[in-house]
């Protein structure tokens, strides 16, 4: 995002720009002397380097920020002295890391700020907490559930005292990270109660266009979709639709996979007023702007078109968006992300519908055993996977037995 001669020279980020050049000149000199590190001479500089960063990030210039911070916290490794520096910079660090889809990179370092605000703040500190959720967070993230589970119910346990609104609202939003882990695991009924407290208070907090606040609406329309509640689901979609389409904008990847669950739904129903043919191929001519445009959000959109054009007998489509959403998965996420093994398992079920067997049962087998040794055998994901394996041994056994 390029900034204005006008704005970057307005009274209010004349300090930014002092910092931003101190840290311009004097981060080369960081990256080339290894020395600083440990060193508490340079926690000053390292502060300088760090508030920079965090002025960068907010001002749009995300691998600018990145760079910034990651030497700041040179600047303080080792050094004892000032824990709830090193904590702070670190969270933000990671912050961007997990919008940048850098989860196992976000997950260390939330797990180091976690352990110096404990140290410096105490464990029952807000911003030790906050960064323990963090940490849930991108545990789930990486399907690592159990783990995401157990992280999640600390800071629960260890919260439930926190004061004021912003207590509150940390403890919510860590009700809705533990709803998402339910959700996966396929234990709806005890996601439930967690997504409908978190919305309770994320109403009364945080505005309708707060992405917490509407992801929680997600999950309870999920859910309700999952009980087969058709008629409720298509209502509680179509309200999130108005509210996404106001505030993301309709081409936002959220905002259409909302549009393509919700005619999923009404197509069920009988109630289409517009054919999923015609919102699948509207999606699928937008393909190759969103790719540039979304790039954090890019291989779940791909996906969601992809099963919709699953769902309409587009084959070529289908494998042509599952295939790019398995590239961006694996590059953005990992090559055992949640988001690659669905998208893996996903291009399963499209050569099991297409006849290739051979294809179905290597990518299947492999999603399969990824799953149950990430998540376990007992999460809804790989339960899923080992389904379809099934099914496509006993297609590929009567095939054998026709021949």
């Amino acid at each position: 995002m390029a900034l204005s001669r006008n704005s970057w020279f307005s009274t209010r980020t004349q300090t930014a720009a002092i910092l931003l050049s101190s840290a311009f000149f004097l981060a080369p000199w960081i990256i080339i002397n290894s020395s600083v590190e440990g060193h508490a001479k340079f926690q000053p500089l390292g502060t300088i380097l760090g508030l920079t960063g965090m002025r960068a990030y907010q001002q749009g210039h995300t691998d600018f920020a990145e760079s910034l911070l990651s030497n700041a916290l040179k600047c303080h490794i080792g050094d004892t002295s000032d824990d709830a520096g090193y904590a702070y910079f670190s969270h933000w660090l990671g912050n961007i890391e997990y919008c940048k889809g850098k989860n196992e990179t976000a997950l260390h370092l939330e797990e180091q700020s976690t352990a110096a605000y404990e140290k410096a703040l105490g464990p029952n500190s807000y911003l030790a907490l906050l960064s323990h959720a963090a940490v849930a967070s991108n545990l789930a993230i990486l399907g690592r559930y159990p783990l995401a589970e157990t992280s999640a119910k600390e800071v629960l346990a260890l919260g439930k005292n926190l004061p004021g609104e912003k207590g509150q609202l940390l403890i919510a939003c860590t009700k809705h990270i533990l709803a998402d882990v339910y959700i996966d695991l396929g234990h709806l009924e005890e996601a439930e109660p967690l997504a409908q407290d978190a919305l309770a208070v994320e109403a009364k907090t945080l505005g309708p266009q707060s992405g917490w606040r509407l992801e929680a609406q997600h999950i309870l329309a999920n859910i309700t979709y999952k009980r087969g509640n058709l008629s409720e689901a298509e209502k509680l979609y179509s309200a999130l639709l108005k509210t996404e389409e106001k505030y993301r904008g309709s081409h936002d990847p959220w905002t259409v996979g909302t549009r393509v669950k919700l005619a999923i739904i009404r197509e069920k129903l009988g109630l289409h007023d517009q054919s999923l043919d015609k919102i699948c191929a509207d999606v699928v001519a937008s393909t190759n702007r969103k790719v540039e445009q979304e790039r954090g959000n890019f291989c779940g959109f791909a996906r969601t078109v992809g099963n919709l054009c699953l769902e309409q007998g587009k084959y070529a489509d289908a494998e042509r968006l599952f295939k790019i959403s398995l590239a961006r998965a694996k590059h953005d996420h990992g090559p055992d992300s949640p988001c690659t093994l669905m998208t893996m398992h996903n291009l399963g079920e499209l050569y099991l519908k297409q006849g290739r067997f051979a294809e179905a049962h290597s990518i299947v087998s492999e999603t399969m055993n990824k799953r149950a040794l990430i998540c376990g055998t007992d999460s809804a994901d790989t339960r899923a996977s080992f389904a379809l394996h099934d099914e496509i041994l006993a297609q590929m056994n009567a095939q054998a037995v026709t021949y």
